[in-house]
């Protein structure tokens, strides 16, 4: 339970890279997301682009193992 205005884009990037070593990517892309609408400057957004952009690359290879073994 955090106070959403004190939460700031370094701390959601933060979360996004722990729910992503976790294999979480759904929701290491939103944290992501959320992060690219705070104050940031130009190399932390090309970062977070980047780890969104591969968190996606996992996600899709994560959906399409479930798929196989179901």
């Amino acid at each position: 339970s955090m106070d959403p205005t004190m939460v700031t884009g370094r701390t959601l990037y933060n979360m996004g890279s722990s729910y992503a070593a976790m294999e979480h990517f759904a929701d290491a892309i939103k944290c992501f997301q959320q992060a690219l609408n705070r104050e940031l400057d130009a190399e932390e957004s090309q970062l977070i682009q980047t780890q969104m952009n591969r968190c996606s690359l996992l996600l899709k290879e994560q959906n399409k193992s479930a798929n196989l073994q179901s």
